[in-house]
């Protein structure tokens, strides 16, 4: 926030010539410095020097904190999701009050953006899901019947916030599988939605390491919404990338490039342009 020109105003980081700051979500569960993170975020976004959206590890947060009945959570307390949840629970120990407000400030999150030509959303931008959210849920937050709705696997709530905020996934073709990153085999990929090519292969299309050269169906293919090139930029975060910032395509641009794991916090300092360029990038490495 200092590089960008980000100073302490009143207990707040404001910019002077009153830029805004947009946050794409995931403040919480990878660390170190959770707690830290949202002393700085959120007062930011009470005092009107940024805006943020809901991300799925503050989604997550928040069911495993909900209870449904007895003491059972809307997010099951499986060994799975505590050790997901575990650096986050650390961090608030002795902080208990602190983390509820901030469970319910997650609730205030909105779950994408449109301003003056400009799209935030998490993980994927989809029209359609964003469409059923806009005539169901004019709100745009995680309401409280939002929330049990889409904690139903069966629902299609479920499947739109699960979407919006985790990416589509892409089924491979039988008898390819792969192990994430932690350590489950998996048939199915998110994919790299803001490809928008008529013919791809799975290897271009999927997040996966292994390499799976089939041509994807056209018929598979016609059923994924892909980002269109003529959209306006659509900023979002979640997938953990590497190597060095840049952006994805004209119209769309990825800022997480795994500054958990030692890589880089990233910015881009947007002007209302509608073609993104590299050079409005900002980064810094993180030395662990």
């Amino acid at each position: 926030m200092h590089k960008l020109g980000y100073r302490n105003t009143d207990g707040y980081l404001a910019h002077p010539d009153k830029r805004i700051a947009i946050f794409v979500g995931d403040f919480i569960d990878r660390g170190p410095r959770i707690r830290e993170t949202l002393q700085i975020v959120k007062p930011m976004v009470k005092n009107g020097s940024a805006l943020a959206v809901i991300g799925n590890h503050e989604y997550n947060a928040i069911c495993f904190n909900t209870l449904i009945e007895g003491e059972n959570f809307l997010r099951e307390h499986s060994d799975k999701n505590i050790h997901q949840h575990i650096a986050t629970i650390h961090a608030f120990n002795n902080h208990r009050d602190e983390w509820y407000e901030y469970l319910e400030w997650f609730k205030t999150l909105p779950i994408y953006l449109e301003i003056n030509g400009l799209r935030v959303i998490h993980a994927y931008w989809s029209n359609k899901n964003i469409d059923f959210l806009k005539y169901f849920y004019p709100d745009n937050r995680l309401t409280q019947e939002l929330l049990f709705k889409s904690s139903d696997s069966l629902s299609t709530e479920n499947r739109v916030v699960d979407e919006l905020l985790k990416g589509p996934e892409l089924e491979l073709p039988e008898g390819n599988k792969f192990i994430d990153k932690d350590g489950n085999i998996r048939g199915h990929a998110r994919i790299k939605w803001w490809h928008n090519n008529s013919r791809m292969t799975y290897s271009e299309l999927a997040f996966t390491d292994e390499i799976i050269d089939t041509e994807i169906p056209e018929s598979i293919l016609g059923m994924i919404e892909l980002y269109d090139a003529q959209s306006p930029p659509v900023f979002f975060g979640h997938y953990w990338l590497n190597g060095n910032p840049q952006i994805l395509s004209s119209n769309t641009c990825c800022l997480d490039y795994s500054v958990a794991k030692g890589g880089y916090l990233v910015a881009y300092r947007w002007d209302g342009e509608q073609v993104l360029s590299n050079d409005k990038l900002t980064s810094v490495k993180v030395l662990k």
